[in-house]
């Protein structure tokens, strides 16, 4: 019989000793009972039966932790296989940006120098993390550079072209949110198309003082599962402007409190800003964003993207 009672019923069974005051039982009906080799026996059972359970737990807890990290090392060995962004040199535009996925690969930041003094940024963000997540990244990484080259002076065309290289049969991945822009030296204007990215944002002066401009949407989300359709749009980036593209977990992330960063800190972290390089003004962000999580806080996948028109 004891083999095969529960846990709870060993336990409801011990408890008998407790619900028997209120049968009015004396104190040496009470000892008797809790003296008895049945009752011994069912806290023995009770006691092996709550100490495999626990067990049981924390070998499920080592497991699964032992699969997080054969998780992150495959995916540390496929990022590895990422190439960095490559040096862009413009004579009127400085830029600079960070992708991270220390805790789940979500992100990825490209620079691509163009022929004419031109040159290509892509930013990414997956709607998940997911095992196969790097190698896409690194696939579509590869398809961008070699489709940048051949495709710059239409967006739309190259965003299309790489999204059907990426189909294979039985493939399915989350959808990406692409950011991807195009500028050329001496014209001071930037085509991008934004297909779900976080709309960038564009600090401008005026005479009427700082302002801060959102890029539109001009498409929906990049993925495998239906047709991509998106225009192209066109700004103008002027001497003294600055346009700061980020994923969507920046403003997102929350500090120990539970309070979000949010769109307006990332505003007035920069609505301020002094001229200076764009690594410098990249640096105050991430460091105001990182501050604001604590500073031994694990931070979530996150990208930042900086561009600033030279005078």
């Amino acid at each position: 019989m004891w083999n095969s009672l529960s846990l709870d019923g060993c336990w409801r069974f011990i408890a008998l000793a407790i619900e028997s005051t209120e049968q009015n039982l004396g104190k040496a009906e009470i000892g008797k009972l809790c003296q008895s080799d049945t009752f011994e026996y069912a806290c023995a059972v009770a006691l092996l039966r709550e100490s495999l359970a626990r067990s049981r737990q924390l070998a499920e807890k080592a497991a699964d932790e032992a699969r997080q990290q054969a998780r992150r090392a495959a995916v540390r060995l496929a990022l590895s296989a990422l190439e960095p962004p490559e040096e862009i040199s413009l004579p009127d535009l400085d830029c600079a940006g960070i992708a991270s996925n220390e805790s789940e690969c979500r992100v990825f930041l490209d620079l691509i120098p163009l022929p004419g003094r031109a040159a290509a940024f892509a930013a990414v963000e997956f709607d998940s993390g997911f095992e196969e997540a790097a190698i896409r990244m690194v696939q579509l990484q590869a398809l961008l550079r070699t489709r940048a080259r051949a495709y710059h002076e239409d967006l739309a065309e190259l965003a299309e072209s790489t999204r059907r290289a990426m189909l294979s049969p039985g493939a399915d991945w989350p959808a990406a949110r692409l950011f991807l822009a195009r500028y050329r030296s001496g014209a001071r204007r930037l085509q991008y198309i934004n297909a779900g990215f976080l709309p960038p944002f564009l600090f401008r002066r005026t005479a009427l003082g700082a302002e801060a401009l959102r890029l539109r949407h001009t498409g929906p989300p990049f993925e495998s599962r239906s047709g991509f359709r998106c225009e192209e749009a066109e700004i103008e980036l002027a001497p003294g402007d600055l346009l700061l593209a980020v994923s969507s977990a920046v403003p997102a992330a929350a500090n120990p409190a539970g309070e979000a960063w949010g769109e307006v800190r990332l505003v007035e972290t920069l609505s301020g800003w002094q001229p200076a390089p764009a690594q410098a003004l990249l640096d105050q962000a991430v460091s105001s964003w990182r501050a604001f999580l604590a500073p031994a806080a694990a931070l979530p996948p996150h990208l930042f993207l900086l561009l600033r028109p030279k005078p």
